[in-house]
Formats: structure tokens, sequence, C-alpha cells
């Protein structure tokens, strides 16, 4: 039992390293964006879609729209 509760409690720290992976990764395409850094480098830098990345500058900067 105790392997079992070791396995999950593993692959939830792998979860949250993935997670904090992402999270950092949007707060630099967002650092990015706000330099003005051309859409398709961000995506290029960050793995992230660019189709979020554009969604994303809409949000912060919607009269570049």
């Amino acid at each position: 039992m105790g392997t079992v509760f070791q396995e999950l409690l593993d692959r939830g720290k792998e979860i949250g390293v993935k997670e904090g992976d992402e999270n950092a990764m949007w707060r630099f395409a967002l650092s990015c964006i706000k330099k003005g850094i051309d859409l398709e480098t961000i995506a290029e830098l960050t793995d992230l879609p660019i189709e979020r990345i554009e969604l994303l500058k809409k949000v912060i900067q919607p009269e570049s729209v």
C-alpha cells in the first residue's frame, strides 16, 4: 500500500512541476507582449499556442486589436 501512495505522490509532484512550468511560460509571454515582441517569436520561445497568445494580447491590450 505504501508503494501506491508513493506512486501517487510522485505523480502529483510531476503534475505540479508541469503546471508550474506552464504558468511560468504564460508569465514570460505576458512580459514579452508588454515589451512589444512579436507573437510568433513569443510562441516559438514558449511553445505556447499562438492563438492563445493572441487572445492574451487582446485581453491586456484591447486597443491594439
